[in-house]
């Protein structure tokens, strides 16, 4: 009986070692990847910046945690690029799955495109799970958010998003992204008060053309587009589905169309007016076009198919104006 638990002291210790010298190798690895990672990035003309970096995740997991994240990326001709900043990044392995990297962000973080006002945010989870194919280079990744609380203006209410699910995969002059959003609760407004405080979904399945572009004029002149190519929208009574293309126009503003299958018209568009996003006449318009575009379901509200087009920022319905969108200034 002694000499058994001796025996079996002895080996329970030799697992203890050998799992303590895979876990400091690993870490190492883990290490050297990420500055490898960042001085690559660099060389791009990215901005990244790092504190120094922890041990963690012991006995199961080698991993690093690295406070004080900040990324800016060049993003297409957009100016100033895309800025991300984590209050720290949980960088590392499973020790029983070394091929799926996973990154967790933690604390205060926010986004800034180009020069406009950074959106701070906060996650219950927030992971990046990247995949490493047979060669190491990485071209896909998978994100999970919960919980997200997002304030897009300044003394705003914020805008929580119960949870987000994203796939990106980087091809080359291509970035693709298949996104889908649960519950999102949105801050009051003469809009939402007619629609419904909260969105039960969003989704999109889409790629950006072009994206390395040094300006957007080039962006725009080099073919640059995004194509969507499956969108879905449940808002209070609007659903909505289908495709749609955007580019920028001789004067720097999206332009594009859009097909749509949509049911809960005349209720979104009392929403709108109400809302002072459309002219009453407008919307009556609107409203009488597309009864005579319905078509009735043997179950759930009558759908109508049509196309949106946005020129001169406005957005169409046929040869109907619905809404003037505000001038965006790079």
């Amino acid at each position: 009986m002694r000499r058994s638990l001796i025996l079996g002291a002895a080996v329970l210790l030799v697992l203890v070692l050998a799992d303590g010298l895979i876990w400091h190798w690993a870490v190492g690895v883990v290490m050297r990847e990420t500055q490898t990672w960042a001085q690559a990035r660099r060389a791009e003309g990215w901005t990244v910046r790092m504190g120094a970096p922890e041990q963690a995740g012991w006995p199961l997991a080698a991993r690093i945690r690295v406070p004080g994240v900040e990324i800016n990326a060049p993003a297409g001709g957009l100016p100033g690029g895309v800025t991300y900043v984590a209050g720290q990044a949980l960088i590392g392995v499973g020790l029983l799955s070394y091929r799926q990297v996973e990154i967790s962000l933690d604390g205060p973080q926010s986004i800034r495109l180009g020069a406009a006002p950074a959106v701070p945010f906060t996650t219950r989870r927030n992971v990046i799970a990247v995949e490493l194919p047979e060669n190491g280079v990485a071209s896909a990744a998978d994100i999970r958010i919960e919980q997200l609380s997002a304030v897009l203006a300044p003394n705003a209410a914020p805008v929580v998003v119960a949870r987000a699910d994203v796939r990106i995969v980087s091809a080359p002059n291509e970035l693709r992204a298949r996104v889908t959003t649960q519950d999102i609760d949105l801050p009051a407004s003469p809009l939402v008060t007619g629609m419904g405080g909260r969105m039960a979904r969003f989704a999109f399945d889409g790629a950006l053309v072009g994206a390395t572009a040094p300006t957007m004029a080039a962006w725009r002149d080099a073919g640059g587009s995004v194509t969507v190519r499956q969108f879905g929208l449940a808002w209070g009574q609007l659903a909505a589905s289908g495709s749609a293309t955007l580019r920028l126009d001789g004067a720097l503003q999206p332009a594009g169309f859009a097909e749509a299958e949509i049911s809960g018209t005349a209720e979104t568009l009392d929403a709108l007016a109400n809302a002072k996003l459309l002219a009453p006449r407008a919307a009556m318009a609107a409203k009488a076009v597309l009864a005579l575009l319905q078509r009735p379901q043997a179950s759930g509200p009558a759908l109508v198919q049509l196309p949106l087009v946005l020129q001169d920022r406005t957005l169409q319905m046929g040869r109907i104006p619905l809404v003037k969108l505000p001038e965006l200034v790079w």
